[in-house]
């Protein structure tokens, strides 16, 4: 039996949790305003390393990838 903290919880009474939620979305709200959108510089230059260990070798390979970002979404499909 595994007592570590990534699989224990503490369960609060339905009431209790909801009052929560609902006061931290109020208050969130409350401060939406006040919030600034993070920008990026463009172009966004990106670079991917990665070990390829499909390889028959027996010592990996390392791959590199790189690219260049016009629109920030894009490095979401960086692959």
């Amino acid at each position: 039996m595994c007592d570590s903290s990534y699989e224990a919880a503490l369960l609060y009474p339905f009431e209790q949790t909801r009052k929560a939620l609902y006061e931290g979305a109020r208050k969130a709200m409350e401060a939406i305003l006040e919030c600034k959108p993070y920008t990026m510089d463009l172009p966004i230059n990106g670079k991917m390393q990665y070990l390829n260990l499909d390889s028959d070798s027996p010592e990996s390979e390392l791959i590199t990838k790189e690219a260049v970002f016009m629109d920030p979404r894009d490095i979401l499909n960086f692959q």
